[in-house]
């Protein structure tokens, strides 16, 4: 490396971004430690513990949808794929383009359907959706 120069550091810039829209502060520092934990892991080139960080945050997007909205919820899991593709890391989301998530009544029965404009995520293998409307993830009780 070339003498005054620094490596330059690798950052989840999408993902930390929409995590500063969470007003519930402890929740918020939760949401960085799982962000600075993935970006150490980019820097140190431990991938497990990278992929391990960002599907963290993933499920905590995917749980707490409620609490910190869904639509911050929906723009973390954008950030998240984001920087997902830029570092070239395997995410345990799906993120479907011109879909959106119709919540039914079940996890099973929850669908993402075409809609121009909109995004729809989703854990594969598992059933349920989520999106800026909504989320229902295969563990929601909230209906029961």
């Amino acid at each position: 490396m070339p003498v005054g120069k620094s490596a330059r550091r690798k950052t989840l810039s999408a993902t930390s971004k929409a995590i500063k829209r969470i007003t519930n502060a402890a929740l918020r520092r939760e949401f960085l430690n799982l962000a600075v934990g993935a970006e150490v892991g980019l820097a140190s080139r431990k991938k497990s513990l990278t992929t391990s960080c960002m599907n963290r945050l993933v499920i905590l997007s995917f749980s707490l949808n409620r609490t910190i909205s869904p639509r911050v919820a929906a723009g973390v899991l954008n950030g998240l794929s984001t920087d997902a593709r830029k570092h070239a890391v395997s995410l345990s989301l799906k993120t479907r383009k011109g879909r959106v998530c119709v919540v039914g009544d079940s996890p099973e029965q929850s669908r993402c359907k075409p809609k121009p404009g909109s995004e729809c995520y989703t854990i594969p293998g598992q059933p349920g959706c989520g999106g800026p409307s909504g989320f229902y993830p295969p563990w929601d009780i909230g209906s029961e």
